[in-house]
């Protein structure tokens, strides 16, 4: 029972990790390696929009979002907004609410998207995989409880059987 309470505690304690690198569009990648520094790379060039990204968003081979500089820091990075082509390879960084809008009018964006804050899960359809990891694992654990359980309340059972009748 120890061993499983284990295996739960492992995998609450994993869920929680805050640090990730979520694949995007074609080569492109979210990657978090602490509070501060949440960015875009791509494999074969490197780092693409700087951290630190704010807000995000995604429409067909488009990424969209805005970042803002990070105070006190070795990590260059630029506030404004961004808007990345991963069709066509190309990068604006530091727009401002304006011009954002405006590029994003060339995409057939007209309204002003909401963006989502950058997290593990903030794109479940392309991270289906981590949401199905997750369910079976719970799923596993409930079975072995229900398993041990299960053998317990047999014993008892049977013990109860093997009693004599009070007189």
């Amino acid at each position: 029972m120890v061993f499983f309470g284990c295996i739960l505690l492992t995998n609450i304690l994993a869920s929680g990790w805050n640090d990730y690198d979520i694949p995007l569009q074609r080569e492109y990648h979210l990657l978090r390696t602490n509070a501060y520094t949440i960015m875009i790379y791509k494999e074969s060039e490197g780092f693409v929009v700087p951290p630190k990204i704010i807000g995000l968003g995604i429409k067909r081979s488009l990424i969209y979002g805005v970042c803002e500089k990070i105070k006190e820091s070795d990590i260059e990075g630029i506030s404004g907004y961004f808007l990345l082509d991963t069709q066509k390879s190309i990068a604006k960084v530091g727009l401002t609410k304006t011009d954002w809008l405006g590029e994003l009018k060339k995409y057939n964006i007209s309204k002003e998207p909401i963006l989502k804050k950058p997290s593990r899960y903030w794109n479940l359809v392309n991270n289906f995989k981590i949401v199905l990891c997750a369910f079976l694992s719970w799923c596993l654990i409930f079975i072995v409880i229900a398993v041990i359980y299960n053998r317990k309340m047999k014993k008892r059972q049977f013990h109860l059987a093997q009693m004599p009748p009070h007189a």
